[in-house]
């Protein structure tokens, strides 16, 4: 609709637009399932990023799955670091879009599982519904504490499998 705000659905995969419910809560004009879903936008949309993506009311998260991959910020104070920061997270987004679509997933349904020991892979840990930090060396282990994630270091003579 003409006039309209716009928002990415990543259940639908599709820039739609959008009508506000008040109270920060949004629909998607036209939509005709019952009860029509309600979302939020994400948080970073008025920050660097930009971010265009909706976040279904439901859920606890204020920022998009997109963006929660994003762990590493240029200082933003210098002009073309703001730039940049939204041509790659925009990059990202259409990679992130095209890989669901590719496999089937709707993203708001799918459950990610993720392991690792290594702070490099921070980004899938912050898109997994049950991160897993197995046997993390330094850096990771106080990433971990600091986000709550669940930490096995099967090193230690009382080491026990995951709940």
């Amino acid at each position: 609709a003409c006039g309209s705000d716009v928002a990415y659905d990543s259940h639908t995969l599709r820039l739609t637009a959008v009508a506000s419910e008040g109270s920060g809560l949004w629909s998607i004009v036209g939509d005709v399932r019952t009860p029509p879903p309600r979302f939020r936008f994400c948080a970073h949309r008025a920050a660097a990023a930009v971010c265009n993506w909706l976040v279904p009311a439901d859920l606890p998260h204020a920022i998009c799955l997109s963006c929660r991959t994003t762990h590493q910020v240029p200082p933003l104070d210098r002009p073309r670091n703001t730039n940049r920061l939204r041509d790659i997270e925009t990059a990202k987004r259409r990679m992130v879009e095209a890989w669901f679509k590719a496999e089937g997933i709707d993203p708001d349904q799918a459950e990610i599982r993720f392991y690792s020991d290594h702070v490099s892979d921070a980004p899938m840990f912050a898109l997994a519904a049950s991160p897993r930090v197995v046997n993390p060396h330094r850096a990771l282990r106080r990433l971990a504490a600091r986000e709550h994630w669940a930490v096995r270091d099967w090193r230690a003579s009382d080491a026990e499998l995951f709940e």
